[in-house]
């Protein structure tokens, strides 16, 4: 017998919060400077060269935020000096490394 891990979509049913799932995930609103949505960025978690240009992003956890909202963000975009520095003091040899 042959088992699918496919479903169909048919077959989900929307979140209801209960006793025992808890509350749904509450994730907090963004801060608006200059009418433009800024996060906050909790921790630098490693670095890496992408693309033809082999530009620099970095992988970033953002505040308040579960472990599976983590995202790559461009150096250029990247606006956390202090966390940076946090990163590559405890990740001397990190990849990535910005020409200085």
């Amino acid at each position: 017998m042959r088992i699918h891990d496919v479903f169909h979509f048919d077959l989900l049913t929307p979140f209801t919060q209960t006793e025992t799932y808890g509350p749904a995930y509450s994730r907090p609103t963004p801060d608006l400077i200059d009418d433009e949505e800024h996060y906050e960025i909790e921790e630098v978690i490693d670095a890496r060269r992408k693309g033809r240009g082999k530009k620099l992003e970095y992988l970033v956890h953002w505040k308040g935020y579960p472990i599976s909202e983590r995202s790559w963000v461009k150096a250029d975009d990247l606006n956390a000096p202090e966390r940076l520095k946090e990163f590559y003091l405890s990740k001397p040899a990190a990849a990535g490394q910005p020409n200085v």
